[in-house]
């Protein structure tokens, strides 16, 4: 048997309900550009920045990676301000719409690492390319170029303005369970974040 494990910085109700104020007005944006591409936003209810994504692990395996994770993350308590609208991929048609990290994406790199290392040790291989902190407000089914441009758009003078402060000061690991409804997360372990 496998269960489908992700781990990462939870938000509180401020911030999610901030994000939902958010994806309402990029949602609106791309209503006024003619259409939204089949844009999926992410239920505020299931919001979190991602650290690693495990995937679908054997029990056994899923019991090591318990083991690893229960230790404090050796990284003080620190807050993320999230703000800046960005697609992923950067080129093409646009799958992924996301808000970055204004503040303390060193941080958020520091636990990253922690956490994926821990997660290797213990047996799961873990994604290769590069860790990009960001927070996925939805997903598109049919994006194309314009609907990058309609919610980016020029860039603005200055510094984007923050969405949301979240005071980070332990990760979870939740196990993912897919339905018709959509996805369910569960929280399995949490870790607290400890000054080294």
């Amino acid at each position: 048997m496998t269960v489908r494990l992700f781990v990462a910085i939870e938000l509180d109700d401020a911030a999610r309900t901030a994000m939902g104020r958010e994806q309402r007005r990029l949602a609106k944006l791309l209503r006024g550009a003619g259409d939204d591409g089949g844009l999926r936003l992410v239920p505020e209810a299931q919001m979190h920045l991602t650290l690693v994504f495990l995937g679908e692990v054997a029990d056994d395996m899923a019991h090591a990676v318990e083991t690893a994770l229960a230790p404090a993350v050796p990284v003080a308590p620190y807050h993320l301000r999230l703000g800046g609208v960005g697609v992923f991929p950067a080129r093409g048609n646009p799958r992924v719409l996301w808000l970055g990290v204004l503040d303390g994406d060193a941080p958020t790199r520091e636990v990253y690492a922690d956490v994926a290392g821990r997660v290797a040790r213990a047996g799961v291989v873990v994604e290769s390319r590069p860790y990009s902190p960001h927070l996925t407000l939805g997903r598109w089914r049919a994006g194309r170029p314009r609907h990058r441009d309609a919610v980016t758009g020029a860039p603005p003078a200055g510094r984007p303005s923050v969405v949301a402060d979240v005071a980070v000061d332990r990760v979870t690991l939740f196990v993912s369970r897919l339905s018709s409804a959509g996805a369910v997360h569960t929280p399995l372990l949490t870790s607290p974040l400890q000054c080294p």
